[in-house]
């Protein structure tokens, strides 16, 4: 009788669902955009947060808090969904990202604007294609909200800084 019972109780556990661990693995595509929008938002934070201390411009300086602000709360929201689908995000930026925040840190104020304005530019474009891709071709639904949640914020700081000029065109 006990191994009937155990044979039987073995039996049933092979033939139930996977534990929500399991299941709650990510596609790469979508883990990767985790991780790379975690790494955006958290140099966006300190480069805004520098801009704010180093810009002559009082609009950069607006433009650096908002930056800050909606950084924030996008990588809130990368942080909560990378938890639920068991994604472990990086600790900092990307080498590339802290090189530039490397020029951020030893540009004179004088030279500051053009350099962030131009960088700025740049990264927004990359990160509005990438956000752009994901919502659209994402494998899991939460990860695709994240992206496409992130795509008009990520569009009007690209306007914002298109706004502001100093010759990037």
């Amino acid at each position: 009788m006990f191994r009937t019972t155990v044979a039987t109780a073995a039996l049933v556990g092979a033939l139930l669902p996977a534990p929500a661990a399991a299941l709650a693995s990510v596609a790469d595509r979508d883990a990767t955009f985790l991780r790379v929008a975690h790494q955006t938002n958290l140099a966006e934070i300190a480069g805004g947060r520098l801009a704010g201390q180093k810009s002559p411009s009082p609009g950069i300086r607006a433009l650096a808090a908002t930056l800050v602000r909606d950084h924030m709360a996008m990588d809130a929201e990368v942080i909560r969904v990378a938890a639920l689908v068991r994604v472990r995000l990086p600790d900092e930026p990307s080498k590339k990202q802290q090189a530039i925040g490397a020029r951020y840190e030893v540009t004179p104020p004088s030279l500051f604007d053009p350099l962030y304005v131009s960088t700025q530019m740049a990264g927004h474009a990359k990160a509005l294609k990438g956000a752009r891709q994901e919502a659209v071709s994402g494998a899991d639904a939460r990860v695709r909200e994240v992206a496409a949640a992130a795509v008009p914020v990520i569009a009007s700081h690209h306007r914002a800084f298109d706004d502001v000029g100093y010759g990037h065109r």
